[in-house]
């Protein structure tokens, strides 16, 4: 008798655990947001788009539209392609909007936000060190900034309502690496050890603004 309830509560589960494609949820696009706001300094990341490229995700002052390509959508069937668009399921599971749907994950040697290509180059496997669950969307909102309940709007001010976060590491801040000293391209990183990220000249205490994406769903074919 026990076998047989576990058997249809399996059955009428709200979402299968072998589904091999996971079901999307509410889709957003991230921004970087630095303290203090409004930027105190020209050279704040408050504001840059984050896009993916190459297998890593990135800040840039001169770009923000990701690697991308039709994958199997062919012709008029193939998106734009101009934008990063994330999701994370209910299981903790953060992917790419693409046609087939790129899994995020952590790589704990480095601290690097990645996710899989389809091709070897740069990485169609998990890094031996791939972290894959505890992805968190909180909130949503189509607004960069959040002023805090009862403060100075123009004093207080937060990161807006909806925020991309990942919850195994000690603190809930990002990193924004430059890339061998250009400050035109950050690379998104997250403290996994007390000894990352290890590059010298990272941005620290960045958060990661999830703005509410209405747009077409697939929104690339593939990202690359």
């Amino acid at each position: 008798m026990l076998q047989h309830m576990i058997l249809l509560l399996f059955l009428f589960l709200p979402f299968s655990l072998a589904d091999p494609k996971p079901t999307p949820t509410l889709p957003f696009t991230v921004a970087a947001f630095q303290s203090p706001f409004p930027p105190t300094a020209s050279n704040s990341v408050t504001g840059l788009r984050i896009y993916a490229s190459d297998g890593f995700f990135w800040a840039g002052r001169t770009r923000a539209a990701p690697n991308t390509g039709c994958g199997e959508l062919r012709g008029s069937k193939c998106p734009a392609g101009n934008e990063t668009v994330l999701w994370v399921d209910r299981e903790g599971k953060a992917f790419l909007d693409s046609a087939d749907p790129q899994q995020i994950y952590i790589d704990t040697r480095t601290g690097a936000l990645s996710y899989l290509t389809p091709v070897s180059t740069p990485s169609n496997k998990f890094s031996p060190g791939a972290n894959v669950v505890n992805f968190l969307h909180l909130g949503h909102g189509t607004n960069l900034t959040s002023v805090i309940p009862g403060a100075d709007p123009h004093i207080f001010v937060n990161a807006g309502p909806g925020t991309f976060n990942w919850l195994g590491s000690d603190n809930s801040y990002w990193f924004l690496c430059p890339q061998n000293g250009n400050s035109t391209k950050y690379q998104i990183m997250k403290e996994v050890t007390v000894n990352d990220p290890a590059q010298p000249g990272c941005l620290s205490g960045i958060a990661l603004v999830a703005i509410d994406y209405s747009g077409a769903s697939p929104a690339v074919g593939v990202y690359l």
